[in-house]
């Protein structure tokens, strides 16, 4: 396929490291000279900027794929790109600016009216998350709850963000999508609970976020309960971060200036190193180690499913891909995961996981298990 790559940050990297070895890729990019940093050398490049719908369809005319690795805001315009030049059409997770309604869903009719696949949503989590549930509903036939259950685990001498600051504090401030026969939201880093997860790691404390898992899952499968919560090192300092008010957007006087704190605490706090920087940081064991593991649990009545999906903790991601995050890797190994099955969708039409049929969602845990991704 010709897959055109939009973004070039920590998760473009590995993706199209992952995909260009079977498929023409070429990333697109509004910061080319920062994009070089993540990008291999034999990956082409191009400046465009995904809110520019004329420029993008001009460069991402004759792809077989268009892929949104950037900000999930560009997910509709990038919708409406594919659309145009008759492309199929992947991303990795939802804007959800209404924090219920995910914006990919609008489009299902246009695309099965033009033939298209638009499969959304397809990282570690939501994704892999989506298929394990499905895995587990189709075992009980219907399910009184599904729970995820998400470790973020980071052993660092300095605290990094995953994503960039602003995208994480969207994220970790929202109020938190629920459902119980209908949506609701309740409150960020509320309603704490130990739960066990594999060895070494064992009992932790998990709090409520935001996990787009939540807006799709009862749209598309029988159950009466969702519920996603997440613990680890991470969601910690982010707790004692918004605690301190460090995460909020609301503009304070500092001196003849304002600033947010969460402006303040971008510039402080130094984001996802690019791959050669992050080499060096673990090297110099300022980062250790670090590991994402997703649990998913289905419950109907007295009887229990639980599936746990462990990725590849950091030491062994630097193995064969240098310089990726214990987020960064994992995120793009699913997406590429997801990716070779896009041509083996018979229907068409906008595609959460789990709406994918039982070969399928197969065939990706498959490709997700030969990336790395232990699941049991």
């Amino acid at each position: 396929m010709k897959i055109i790559i939009v973004g070039c940050g920590a998760v473009a990297s590995s993706l199209s490291k992952l995909l260009s070895k079977k498929h023409s890729v070429i990333c697109v990019t509004n910061k080319v000279r920062l994009g070089r940093k993540f990008i291999k050398k034999s990956i082409p490049i191009v400046f465009g900027d995904a809110r520019n719908i004329s420029k993008m369809k001009k460069i991402c005319g004759g792809a077989d794929l268009i892929i949104n690795a950037s900000l999930p805001n560009f997910n509709a315009s990038l919708m409406r790109v594919a659309l145009a030049v008759n492309s199929n059409y992947q991303d990795l997770c939802s804007w959800l600016l209404d924090l219920k309604h995910p914006e990919q869903l609008v489009f299902d009719k246009q695309f099965r009216k033009k033939n298209l696949v638009a499969l959304i949503n397809t990282g570690g989590s939501p994704g892999i998350t989506n298929l394990l549930a499905a895995k587990i509903v189709n075992s009980l036939g219907v399910a009184d709850k599904i729970e995820f259950r998400l470790l973020e685990e980071q052993k660092a001498q300095k605290f990094f963000f995953s994503w960039s600051a602003a995208v994480t504090a969207d994220e970790l401030t929202a109020p938190v999508l629920g459902y119980k026969k209908k949506f609701f939201l309740k409150k960020p880093f509320a309603d704490a609970e130990v739960f066990s997860f594999p060895k070494p790691f064992g009992k932790k404390e998990v709090v409520n976020v935001y996990g787009d898992e939540v807006s799709t899952i009862p749209l598309f499968l029988p159950v009466t309960e969702v519920d996603y919560k997440s613990g680890g090192s991470d969601i910690v300092v982010a707790q004692h971060l918004n605690a301190a008010g460090l995460l909020s957007k609301k503009k304070v006087r500092v001196g003849n200036t304002f600033i947010s704190p969460i402006e303040f605490l971008g510039k402080v706090l130094q984001e996802i190193p690019a791959p050669k920087e992050n080499k060096d940081l673990i090297r110099k064991k300022i980062i250790e180690d670090g590991v994402l593991i997703m649990t998913v649990v289905g419950r109907r009545g007295k009887k229990k499913k639980q599936f746990t999906a462990v990725c590849p903790s950091l030491r062994e991601i630097q193995k064969k891909h240098p310089g990726a995050t214990y987020i960064s890797y994992p995120t793009a190994a699913a997406a590429a995961a997801f990716t070779e099955v896009i041509p083996l969708i018979k229907e068409h039409g906008v595609f959460p996981p789990e709406k994918l049929n039982k070969s399928l969602r197969e065939k990706v845990l498959k490709s997700a298990r030969a990336y790395g991704i232990r699941i049991s």
